[in-house]
């Protein structure tokens, strides 16, 4: 498959129906660069829902931009064939959804690279397993304000909150980096669980001492 033809006309309306990412086609992605797929679940969460609707969201606002990079002055969508895949079927069940998520990623991993909307943080549980079935165990940067590596929360052991936990305990990522972490903690001892596992934690504070070019 060739380049991707973006192009989005004046006269384009973007109060209509939410269609796809950019505009672009709607295909399982077997000979795309690169696939979006939305992941909307939220049922793990034990604040505010409200992250499922964010692939639907990404998609409509993504109907406003031009394919023109103003920085590099070119059209990044003629060089890389793009196509939404849609939206993995999400059930109230969380293994049966872990179980959907990981499947059906496993059909474009390898194959595509792939570009994931969420969801709540649980959904990178089952997408690192997903990675770990095709490459082994891979590296993890982890930009978050919190830690989600607690044993449970709210009685589950399958949580926003929990899914770097089980990641690590299942064996399925080598080196962990946590970028941005700040704000409150629930124990003195919450930081324990990283430390044993050799998990390297950079707080907001250290990202702003050494400074995003020491940083990449």
């Amino acid at each position: 498959m060739k380049g991707t033809r973006f192009k989005i006309p004046l006269d384009f309306q973007t109060f209509s129906t939410v269609g796809t990412l950019f505009g672009v086609e709607e295909s399982k992605g077997e000979d795309a660069d690169v696939v979006f797929l939305g992941i909307p679940y939220d049922l793990s969460t034990s604040n505010r829902s409200g992250a499922r609707f964010a692939p639907s969201r990404i998609r409509e606002v993504s109907r406003i931009i031009s394919g023109v990079d103003f920085y590099i002055r070119r059209d990044v969508f003629r060089e890389k064939s793009l196509v939404d895949y849609g939206d993995i079927r999400i059930s109230n069940n969380t293994e049966e959804t872990i179980h959907n998520i990981e499947d059906e990623l496993l059909r474009i991993v390898g194959k595509s690279r792939v570009l994931i909307s969420g969801g709540d943080h649980l959904i990178t549980y089952p997408v690192l397993r997903a990675l770990y079935r095709e490459y082994g165990r891979i590296n993890l940067l982890h930009f978050d304000a919190h830690l989600d590596s607690w044993k449970n929360v709210n009685g589950s052991k399958l949580n926003h909150g929990t899914w770097l936990r089980k990641t690590v305990e299942d064996g399925l990522v080598k080196t962990v980096y946590q970028v941005g972490l700040r704000g409150s903690m629930y124990s003195e001892r919450d930081l324990e669980f990283q430390n044993q596992h050799g998990i390297r934690v950079i707080s907001v504070r250290d990202f702003k001492r050494i400074g995003i070019e020491k940083m990449a």
